[in-house]
């Protein structure tokens, strides 16, 4: 009865290692396949090495992201701010951005509802102010790129980062309603 019971925990130990390697090898499988992740840089950024010290400078660009962790900065206990590791000249280094997106913008077709007064842009990375400002209103927006959109205005193509609350996607509605109280 003993040497049955042995057996059957012999084999259901091997069965679960058995699944286990499976399982990590398809782990794996999954983790190379995906995609590599790029940031925009919209300014110079320091290149950082493995200790913190500054070895470098990199101009505005794409760059794709080989890692990524958090730093804290600042005084007393700080903050957290994301770091990344890219692969550049002078080897592999990291940067920690003050202007930079991650990803690419997206192409949409909608509209924007905007609160307050916004600057108007001729860059995603808000870096090229056109001197104009844009007056609460409903706007035609062409692309969208995190909290920053494309929208189109009478002196063509400009970018905007509502600093105020924003309706995404609103679409006008032609429909008859009946109100009942004096509004």
């Amino acid at each position: 009865m003993k040497k049955r019971e042995l057996f059957v925990v012999v084999i259901a130990l091997i069965a679960c290692l058995a699944v286990k390697e499976v399982f990590a090898t398809t782990t794996i499988a999954v983790e190379d396949s995906s995609p590599a992740k790029t940031i925009t840089l919209f300014e110079d950024t320091t290149l950082l090495g493995e200790n913190g010290q500054t070895i470098g400078i990199i101009a505005p660009q794409t760059v794709t992201i080989l890692d990524n962790s958090q730093r804290r900065v600042g005084h007393g206990e700080g903050y957290l701010v994301p770091i990344y590791l890219i692969s550049t000249w002078l080897g592999n280094a990291w940067i920690m951005p003050n202007n930079a997106l991650l990803g690419n913008q997206k192409s949409v077709d909608t509209r924007l509802e905007i609160f307050g007064v916004e600057s108007l842009y001729s860059d995603p990375g808000l870096t090229k102010p056109t001197g104009m400002k844009l007056a609460p209103q409903t706007v035609k927006v062409k692309a969208k790129w995190d909290s920053r959109y494309l929208i189109e205005t009478l002196n063509g193509e400009r970018w905007i980062s509502p600093r105020y609350t924003a309706l995404f996607e609103v679409s006008e509605v032609r429909q008859e309603v009946q109100l009942k109280s004096t509004t």
